[in-house]
């Protein structure tokens, strides 16, 4: 969702609508945009090794799916560094045995990872100056992640890793702020 807004200030406007020419150079012009993501994460795929061949440290001979021992959820402690180390239950999949093709699904129906939850914020000023107003200057404030909210990478999938579920990473960058000035003539 976007939405781009000129606040209603200066000549000729609601707020300040008898403004001067100088004051209204300083005070009009001014607008707000905001792009808003909202999205699920998506499904997790687990692979990794085979029984008996990933316990000995050979090579993989394949991807195939783990057994399925317990019910497949999502770790919901209130404890973030508790959901990172083990963003779902760990222990609803074991090996499977060699040549076998285990009972797991090709994508797990209840575990996703991370969605998008971001919000992007830009604050502008347009003023227009010199000979019947045919120069323009723009300036934008711009804030990208603007309330730093993390995303997280999705959690290790390989089932035999010691990492195998855990989220060792961030998805997105932290804020960035930017700053642009145009001129039009």
């Amino acid at each position: 969702m976007s939405a781009v807004l000129d606040l209603p200030v200066g000549r000729g406007k609601k707020f300040a609508g008898d403004a001067g020419p100088v004051a209204d150079k300083v005070i009009g012009g001014w607008g707000v945009n905001t792009i808003i993501t909202l999205q699920s994460g998506f499904p997790l795929t687990l692979g990794g090794c085979n029984g008996l061949l990933c316990q000995a440290g050979l090579p993989n001979t394949g991807t195939p799916r783990a057994t399925i021992v317990g019910p497949r959820k999502v770790n919901d402690s209130s404890s973030m560094n508790a959901r990172l180390n083990e963003w779902f239950d760990t222990s609803a999949f074991a090996f499977t045995n060699n040549y076998g093709y285990g009972t797991d699904s090709r994508t797990e129906p209840n575990l996703r990872s991370d969605g998008i939850k971001n919000i992007d914020f830009a604050a502008f000023k347009n003023t227009k100056f010199g000979p019947d107003d045919r120069i323009g200057l723009e300036f934008r404030a711009e804030f990208f992640n603007f309330f730093n909210h993390p995303q997280f990478s999705p959690p290790n999938t390989s089932f035999g890793s010691p990492d195998f579920g855990k989220v060792t990473a961030q998805y997105n960058l932290p804020r960035v702020i930017q700053f642009g000035l145009r001129m039009t003539f």
